[in-house]
Order: C-alpha cells, then sequence, then structure tokens
C-alpha cells in the first residue's frame, strides 16, 4: 500500500517535520502553502518511493 500526503495550504511553520521521513511508503508528498523553514532533513532520503515533493 503506498501513501500520498497533502498538507498544501496549512501555513505550517518552522523545520521540515522529520517524522514525515519515517513514511516509508510516501509516493507523494504536497507541502506548498506552508512556511517551513530550514533544510529538508537528510532522512528525506529513506522515502525510497517518493517519486513527487
Amino acid at each position: 500500500m503506498y501513501v500520498f500526503s497533502s498538507l498544501m495550504g496549512n501555513r505550517l511553520s518552522g523545520p521540515f517535520p522529520k517524522t514525515l521521513t519515517r513514511m516509508t511508503t510516501l509516493v507523494d508528498l504536497s507541502i506548498e502553502g506552508n512556511r517551513f523553514s530550514g533544510p529538508i532533513p537528510g532522512e528525506i532520503a529513506n522515502l525510497k518511493n517518493l517519486t513527487k515533493l
């Protein structure tokens, strides 16, 4: 089972949530419309199925 997630337009702020990097079945992650700051964590590489960020 693959997961598609949208966090669009929630005005979330702060660092990119590392919790998302544990969702190894993520295929598509939409984060536009937020105010994340800082770098995307290197753990994002754990998302082997991610095709769209």
